[in-house]
């Protein structure tokens, strides 16, 4: 089947980015409720107990990543069998997930106060807490999740984004009112696994709906060929899924158990703040994921690596300006939101900027990865940058605190995991050195470091002699930062900004 891909990507970016606008600003006035109602150790539990969560939904593996990359072949050759029975070995797998992540936390949870420094809020019983996010783990396996891999492998994820949006506005509105009503944060959490529910109850019918030939009973069954294949793409998924999990979760964790609940929450209001940002960005990243696969399995090696470079042009663009607005936005945006007594020092706000900027400039490479299948021959990459992460944590906190552990992240991207990607993937699909690759990401680097001292130098010089209110500062320094960065980059980059202008106009 040919993909639509241009109208296609279109769609999933306008859709995704609503959605995306949607869950960075309501979780957000989730928080600051939450933090002025109840207080900034609820925030710490939350954000334990996610991380928690996360680490036990590495039972999942990465069959989900795999069927989907099975997906594209059959998808472009309008193999509807093929595509049923890769549905119904998903929905098998993900019964045996959901199982086995209950099993897991009901293991783990014995040992839920070890991973707690200090006290805890007095009227909360942090194992009631923990089973209720576990149940929305669970059912968000159990019921029905497996159906939007059709969405995601026909390229439709604008389908996921209305789905998600209207019952993420469903969730966060009942919420807020169950936090400013009965100030109950049992409730509270309830809401979370009900709309989980009916979000993948939504999902699974329009699937269905859209996709009808995909409902039907087959009689064929894969081959042992096509299902070693899959275990053997999920062998290597599961070390990159434990790679991602340590970087990104543990965290939360390894700073809940050596500082408290208070300082992991002013470090996830930050992570939080990052996130969004980047997830926002991630959309274009999701958009053109199955677009790609496509174009892999229908073109050749020249034309996709032109698509690479020209992606990789605008992403060293974007990655590039949302890191000078972070470094200039970042405190006052704090500042406002919750208060001087809730803020990180500038220096600690500057490693969040680069850990950012290192974790995005790579995701070109790890999509066009992701697109071609390319996860055995890494497979060993999470664990080596997963260790080196955990050992530096553990050291590093205990000498310098928050500081530590982000340096500890971003020392595991930029020497173990940014290389090692760029490796594999010219290796194994371009067939290309990497040379020239690096000395452009090189040159772009120092350039975005240039551009942002100068456009901070600017908005602090703007804000501190003319400006002393914080909400003109913030403004003032907005305006900055979508000024003065692209003004440089369109003197500094013209020929290379309209080159990728044209090719996304197309």
């Amino acid at each position: 089947m040919k993909l639509e891909r241009v109208k296609n990507t279109k769609r999933n970016v306008f859709h995704g980015a609503a959605f995306r606008i949607l869950s960075t600003i309501l979780p957000f006035i989730d928080r600051t409720i939450l933090l002025r109602i109840l207080g900034v150790e609820y925030l710490g539990i939350n954000s334990l107990f996610i991380s928690i969560l996360s680490v036990l939904s590495l039972a999942e593996l990465g069959f989900g990543t795999a069927i989907i990359y099975c997906m594209y072949k059959p998808v472009a050759e309008d193999d509807t069998e093929t595509v049923c029975a890769l549905l119904e070995l998903y929905k098998k797998i993900y019964r045996w997930v959901g199982t086995i992540i209950l099993g897991a936390g009901i293991c783990v949870s014995p040992f839920l106060k070890h991973l707690i420094s200090g006290e805890v809020p007095s009227d909360i019983n942090i194992y009631l807490v923990f089973f209720i996010q576990l149940g929305n783990t669970v059912i968000s396996y159990l019921f029905f999740a497996y159906k939007s891999s059709i969405l995601s492998a026909y390229q439709r994820e604008d389908v996921i984004s209305k789905v998600s949006a209207g019952t993420l506005i469903l969730q966060y509105l009942v919420q807020y009112l169950v936090i400013l009503t009965m100030h109950n944060y049992y409730a509270y959490l309830l809401i979370v696994p009900i709309t989980t529910l009916i979000r993948n109850v939504f999902k699974y019918f329009l699937a269905s709906r859209i996709f009808p030939l995909c409902n039907q009973k087959t009689e064929k069954r894969l081959d042992e060929e096509k299902k070693y294949e899959i275990l053997k793409r999920v062998r290597a998924l599961f070390l990159h899924k434990i790679g991602g999990v340590i970087t990104n979760s543990l965290d939360s964790v390894v700073v809940s158990a050596f500082i408290g609940l208070s300082a992991t929450a002013i470090y996830n209001n930050y992570w939080h703040i990052m996130s969004s940002v980047g997830n926002t960005i991630a959309i274009f990243y999701v958009s053109i994921l199955a677009g790609i696969g496509n174009s892999v399995a229908s073109e050749s090696i020249d034309n996709n690596y032109k698509k690479f470079n020209r992606l990789t042009i605008f992403n060293n663009w974007i990655v590039g300006w949302c890191s000078i607005c972070m470094l200039c936005l970042y405190q006052p945006f704090m500042k406002l939101w919750v208060g001087v007594e809730y803020m990180f020092p500038f220096h600690t706000m500057v490693l969040f900027v680069i850990y950012f900027y290192i974790n995005l400039i790579r995701r070109i490479n790890v999509t066009f990865k992701d697109a071609c299948g390319i996860w055995i021959e890494d497979r060993y990459k999470p664990l080596v940058s997963g260790f080196a992460n955990v050992i530096l944590n553990i050291v590093l906190i205990q000498i310098i605190g928050i500081d530590g552990v982000l340096i500890s992240s971003i020392v595991s991207l930029a020497v173990v995991e940014f290389p090692w990607e760029v490796y594999v993937l010219f290796k194994s699909y371009f067939a290309r050195g990497t040379r020239r690759y690096y000395i452009r990401m090189a040159v772009s680097a120092v350039f975005i470091v240039l551009t942002s001292i100068v456009t901070y130098l600017v908005a602090h010089f703007a804000v501190t002699k003319y400006i002393y209110n914080d909400v003109s500062a913030l403004v003032i320094t907005a305006i900055i930062c979508i000024v003065v960065p692209n003004i440089i980059f369109l003197l500094v980059w013209h020929d290379k900004i309209r080159f990728v202008k044209s090719y996304l106009k197309r």
